[in-house]
């Protein structure tokens, strides 16, 4: 079978399981995978994983199959169609190739006004972003192929329990590459406020996980002061540093030429 551009995975748990029966319903022009973590291993056409948004992912990773993107969604967001989502997503990764790509979702904790820093010229509605949460997000294959390799070295010196982290490597490994991030606002999704996972123990992990990126970069012999200087940026920008709003800070012109 003849791989499709961009493979869809939606990840569930047991407080997700009723909205991700209504996502299912609402996709009927697209193939998916679920990613299912639920107690109950409800949903068809899936694949087991631990309630855990690291697992979910290098699940979502290792499902690939010559696709040239990964598009996750997590289990408790909705939208007016599915199926529109999905063509608008598929449209967009075509003709503007980027790297990381992700709507502006409710009660996400980098929209707007944290994450853009410039329009996409002649894209209304499309924002180069320095930086996007794990919610709903399409990744080129390169980058997570890139990122799977980071997640296996993560593994070799620590457990995870949620995961917090992954997109600022995910952000930074793009900006590094010269890649495009792009956020999006032409299609409305709504997250809940409400979580289910433990806030101190998801920042410990965030810490830990950025410890570890530097030594796998170092490692990749990555330019270690490049990606210092890319994870401040965004650092800058997320606390509202006027300096930070700008392309130029991150990108020094290389995705424009």
């Amino acid at each position: 079978m003849t791989a499709t551009f961009n493979k869809v995975v939606i990840a569930t748990w047991n407080d997700a399981q009723n909205n991700t029966v209504e996502i299912v319903k609402s996709i009927n022009a697209h193939s998916f995978t679920t990613i299912d973590s639920t107690d109950s291993g409800m949903f068809q056409n899936s694949i087991k994983s631990q309630n855990i948004f690291f697992d979910q992912v290098e699940a979502g990773i290792k499902s690939l199959d010559g696709e040239q993107y990964l598009t996750f969604i997590s289990g408790d967001v909705s939208t007016i169609s599915w199926d529109q989502y999905i063509s608008h997503v598929d449209d967009l990764l075509r003709n503007l190739k980027p790297w990381v790509y992700s709507p502006y979702l409710t009660f996400e904790g980098y929209p707007r006004e944290v994450s853009s820093i410039g329009d996409y010229e002649g894209h209304s509605g499309i924002d180069y972003g320095c930086i996007t949460d794990g919610i709903v997000f399409s990744l080129h294959r390169d980058l997570a192929l890139e990122l799977f390799k980071f997640m296996t070295f993560a593994r070799m010196s620590a457990q995870f329990q949620v995961g917090w982290g992954l997109d600022w490597i995910w952000c930074t490994l793009t900006i590094y590459s010269g890649k495009a991030i792009l956020r999006d606002s032409q299609i409305a999704l709504l997250h809940p406020k409400t979580t289910s996972y433990d806030s101190a123990l998801a920042l410990e992990e965030f810490r830990v996980i950025q410890e570890l990126f530097f030594e796998f970069a170092a490692k990749e012999k990555y330019d270690l002061i490049k990606i210092r200087k890319i994870q401040y940026s965004i650092n800058e920008r997320i606390k509202g540093n006027k300096k930070y709003f700008t392309l130029d800070k991150f990108y020094s012109g290389s995705i424009l030429q």
